[in-house]
């Protein structure tokens, strides 16, 4: 994520693409706080650390409470099992993550 935000940062056109499409989704019938646990959901599912700080942050803002946000995680592991395959996937990246940091 923080390399499409460079991307967008450099391609007016992009942005301008991208700011629309969140302005189109502020206009649906969901509550921020809906839209939010959502975007939670997705970034635990997606294990993209970045979006999910990103979103923890935003979900603060517009009201979910640390529990409310704990739970939505937590709900995504139970409803969206990972398959094995990319559960190993993912252990590999964290375990590479993790060497390079040290």
């Amino acid at each position: 994520m923080p390399n499409l935000i460079r991307v967008l940062g450099t391609a007016p056109a992009a942005l301008e693409g991208y700011l629309n499409f969140g302005s189109a989704l502020g206009g649906g019938s969901l509550n921020v706080r809906v839209r939010e646990q959502i975007a939670l959901a997705v970034a635990e599912r997606n294990l993209c650390g970045y979006c999910l700080s990103a979103h923890t942050f935003l979900g603060g803002k517009v009201g979910l409470t640390e529990k409310d946000i704990v739970e939505t995680i937590a709900n995504v592991v139970e409803v969206i099992p990972y398959h094995p395959k990319e559960t190993s996937l993912n252990e590999q990246e964290r375990l590479h993550s993790k060497i390079t940091a040290e």
